[in-house]
């Protein structure tokens, strides 16, 4: 008989992992990065795989247009392209 481990077991060693490497890290003062070896390369290649979709599902909360024709897409895979970068953090905290 082969045992399964459900979803909510992977999501709880999750978790539990990322807790683990942020004592780590806040232990040794030293990012993931370079827990993990270091620094390989300069440039990453990015697989764009969503393709707009969450520009078309948040547009209202991103403050912009929905990807409606081939055009969009287009636009919006040249706009990436070009970028090269993220010009800002995507995550914002939230001050209570």
């Amino acid at each position: 008989m082969v045992r399964q481990r459900s979803k909510i077991a992977y999501k709880v060693m999750s978790g539990i992992d990322s807790v683990l490497w942020n004592i780590r890290v806040k232990t040794l003062g030293a990012p993931v990065w370079q827990l993990l070896g270091g620094k390989i390369r300069d440039e990453l290649a990015l697989y764009w795989s969503h393709c707009g979709t969450d520009r078309y599902r948040y547009s209202d909360q991103l403050s912009v247009n929905k990807l409606s024709t081939l055009s969009d897409i287009e636009d919006l895979s040249q706009e990436v392209h070009n970028r090269r970068g993220l010009d800002s953090d995507l995550i914002e905290s939230k001050q209570e």
